[in-house]
């Protein structure tokens, strides 16, 4: 078993990395939209429009795809080794 303090520093690094992750990638198209829109010859309007459809569609389809992964794969990660075990 882990101990707290070594889940608690786990926990907090992972979730501070998610939350730059996601910024970087929704700001990142932002800063790109100008470019992606002169190139494809598409509306400002619709390159924006897709990214933030794409975050709409991944939030409402993230818990289904989370549940039914685990249900079709029953086997456990060991996180402190890489061991697959089933």
């Amino acid at each position: 078993m882990i101990p707290h303090r070594h889940r608690l520093v786990v926990i907090s690094a992972l979730g501070s990395i998610q939350i730059l992750t996601g910024g970087a990638s929704f700001y990142l198209l932002c800063v790109l939209a100008n470019l992606i829109s002169e190139y494809t010859g598409w509306p400002l309007r619709w390159v924006i429009g897709g990214l933030s459809l794409g975050f709409l569609v991944a939030g409402l389809l993230s818990p289904r795809v989370g549940l039914s992964s685990g249900s079709a794969y029953p086997f456990r990660a060991d996180t402190r080794c890489g061991i697959v075990r089933s």
